[in-house]
Order: structure tokens, then C-alpha cells, then sequence
């Protein structure tokens, strides 16, 4: 159900940047820059002084709503940000109710609060809640092209959730199909996602986030997988999760020192962009990395010591893995299972299986995730050696 929950995410959660062209406030688009580019607590500040000096404009107060969401995802989820996020989404519900039915723009806002709650709903395990938004989130989606075809930022939302709800897995599909879920097409989807990102006014660059997702992670499509972060980076050069997911692709390339070597560049802007926000940096595990890019930091560094290990440089390897056990910590969720396995195939390449195994139990002991129990049993096994990507967490 995580699986299910985590798919959901991306699925519902980009949607809600979706705005007719008629409907957006110029002087909106600065903030929206920042967020697509990466900049999290400067976007969340500017729609801050925004809707404090127009504090009738909803529009603001939706894509407050939205970083608000986007960081507290991303790194903290606490119950009072959880009850303010709530009552801002409220308020952005209210503005728009009455006039979706004869303003289309408004209807572009309710639907897009709509992929919100469904989102957030599906993080908090509420699956009726999340069903039920969603159908009414497609519903509209469609009924948003039914009006005007040509209003391409609005295939992003329907292609959304048409490939997504296609690319569960059939075991999460049949869970979908008793929630009454509604179903999807990959096919269609990818065709209205491309739409979304060659036309699309203000979506461009949250399909090609999307487009990339899809074809790191669920095709495993990586030559197109370079190339279409290489276009987004182009238009936001410091989407530094845009960045990870180059370096993911040129990794399932075997193209180890590429990887690398553009992974350690990421992690240095990430690096540049905390020491901007020093009173907010994370200590510890990750000193010096803001909250809102921790996980993000720590998934880079795993990716780097994956090329190094590739490459044999082992000691190289060890040395950022074992900073990253050490303290133990859970995000992104799989991360530990991923490091100590890291770990254990480093001591069996260098003949010690006694070390080895004690990182193996402790992946056994913890839940199982992304097959980690299937990859510490695998080298357990030891005779047989891993091939290239078996212990790799994509």
C-alpha cells in the first residue's frame, strides 16, 4: 500500500499547478518560477507576502496551499501544518465553488484543490477518500478538455492520471478496482503528457518533470530519461530533483563516471542553495542541508557511492555510506535497507562475510521494501553473485 500511496503522490500532487492561461495573475508567475526551479523557501515566501498584500486574490492562496503541501511532503508532516494546510485548501474551495460551473477557470482551480485533498488523503492511508476525489478529479479533467481542446495545460492533469493509474501494478489495480478507482490508459496518457509539455502555457515544465519520472522509474526508458531532464534543466537549470534523476538514468546507462561526476555537481547546489538558509540547516547526518532537501541530499549521496562501487572504488564507497547509517535515518524511506546492502556487497567483494552478514540481518529485521529482503537474501546466498543492478533501489 506505501507503493500505492507513493505512486499516488506524483500522481495527484503535480496536477494542482495546472492553470488556465486567461486565469494567471502575471505578477504570479515569479513564484511559480521559483517552485519549478527549485526553490522552495523563496517560493513559499513570495506567495506568503503575496497573499498578505492581496488577500483576495484565491489564486494565491491555492499556490500557497501547494508549496505548503509540496515541502511538508517532502520533508516534515507535522499535525499542525497538516490542520493549516487544511483550512487554506478550504478557503481556496469556497472561492471557487460557486462559480465552477460557469467559469472555467474557476473549475481549473476547484479540480486542481480536488488532486490536492486526494493527495493528501492518500498519504494519510484514507483510500475511500482518495478514491472518491480522484474519480471526481478525472471527471472534471475531462470535462476541462471537453470545453476547450486547445487548452493544453489541461491535458497534464487527464494524462496524469491516465498513465499512473495504468502503470499500478495488477495487484494494486484490483485494490483500485475495489475502491472504484477509475482506470487509465499509459498510452494516452504519455501522448497527453507530451501535449501538456510541447504546448502547455504554464505545465510545460511540470510534465517534463513527470515525463521524466515516468521514464526513470516506471518504462526505464534512460536514454530518453537523459534527455528529457536535459530539456527541463535547460528551462530550470536548479530543479535539483530534475538533477538526481539525470544522474539515475546515467547510472541504468552504465555510464559510472558520468553519474558521478554529475551527481557530486548536484549535491554541490544543493550544498550552495543551504548555506543561503544557514538558520535552517539540518545537523547532523546531513549539516548544512536544509530540511526541505535532506532526503533529496542523502539520495544523492547514495547514487554516488553506487557509481563508485560500480567503478571498484570501494574504500571511496564505504566511507559515504557508512555516513549515511550513521545516524540511522529513515528518509527517503528506503534509503537504510539500500546503504546497508551497499555495505554488505562491499565487505563479501573484499572476503569478509562475517561483516557482511551483520549488515544483511539488520536489512532482514526492518520491513520489507522496494524486494529489499529478495536482495539481502541474494547475497546471503553468496555463491551467487549479484548481477550489475540487483541490489540497486530505482
Amino acid at each position: 500500500m506505501r507503493y500505492f500511496a507513493s505512486i499516488l503522490c506524483v500522481l495527484l500532487f503535480p496536477a494542482a499547478l495546472l492553470f488556465a492561461d486567461e486565469s494567471l495573475n502575471p505578477e504570479l508567475i515569479p513564484g511559480i518560477q521559483l517552485m519549478n526551479n527549485g526553490q522552495f523557501l523563496e517560493s513559499q515566501s513570495f506567495f506568503k507576502n503575496y497573499v498578505q498584500s492581496h488577500p483576495d486574490d484565491p489564486r494565491a492562496l491555492f499556490l500557497l496551499s501547494m508549496i505548503d503541501w509540496k515541502i511538508m511532503w517532502i520533508s516534515s508532516y507535522s499535525k499542525a501544518e497538516r490542520e493549516d494546510l487544511g483550512k487554506l485548501i478550504d478557503q481556496v474551495d469556497q472561492s471557487f465553488s460557486t462559480a465552477k460551473d460557469t467559469d472555467v477557470n474557476a473549475l481549473f482551480f476547484y479540480t486542481a484543490a480536488i488532486g490536492l485533498r486526494a493527495s493528501i488523503a492518500t498519504w494519510e492511508n484514507e483510500w475511500w477518500d482518495a478514491a472518491q476525489l480522484g474519480k471526481k478529479m478525472k471527471k472534471n479533467a475531462e470535462d476541462l478538455v471537453r470545453i476547450d481542446p486547445e487548452n493544453y495545460d489541461s491535458y497534464y492533469l487527464l494524462g496524469s492520471y491516465n498513465y499512473f493509474a495504468d502503470a499500478l501494478p495488477g495487484a494494486v489495480k484490483f485494490v483500485r478496482s475495489l475502491l472504484f478507482l477509475p482506470s487509465g490508459n499509459k498510452v494516452d496518457g504519455v501522448k497527453q503528457l507530451i501535449l501538456s509539455y510541447q504546448k502547455g502555457k504554464i505545465t510545460a515544465g511540470e510534465a517534463g518533470r513527470t515525463l521524466s519520472i515516468i521514464y526513470t522509474y516506471f518504462e526505464k526508458q534512460h536514454e530518453y530519461g537523459i534527455k528529457m531532464c536535459d530539456n527541463v534543466l535547460a528551462q530550470f537549470p536548479d530543479n535539483y530533483e530534475i538533477g538526481l534523476y539525470k544522474g539515475i538514468n546515467l547510472y541504468y546507462r552504465k555510464q559510472w563516471k558520468d553519474s558521478h561526476d554529475w551527481l557530486q555537481k548536484v549535491r554541490a547546489q544543493v550544498l550552495a542553495y543551504s548555506s543561503k538558509h544557514q538558520e535552517t540547516a539540518e545537523k547532523g547526518a546531513s549539516a548544512g542541508v536544509v530540511p526541505v532537501y535532506a532526503p533529496l541530499e542523502r539520495e544523492l549521496r547514495y547514487w554516488i557511492a553506487r557509481s563508485l562501487i560500480q567503478m571498484d572504488r570501494y574504500e571511496d564507497a564505504r566511507t559515504i555510506l557508512e555516513k549515511l547509517a550513521n545516524p540511522e535515518i529513515h528518509k527517503p524511506y528506503w534509503i537504510e535497507r539500500a546503504v546497508f546492502l551497499s555495505l554488505a556487497q562491499i565487505e563479501l567483494q573484499e572476503n569478509h562475510p562475517e561483516k557482511a552478514d551483520t549488515y544483511i540481518e539488520r536489512v532482514l529485521n526492518w520491513s520489507d521494501v522496494k524486494d529489499a529482503h529478495a536482495k539481502a537474501k541474494l547475497l546471503k546466498e553468496k555463491k551467487k553473485k549479484p548481477s550489475t543492478f540487483d541490489l540497486d533501489f530505482l
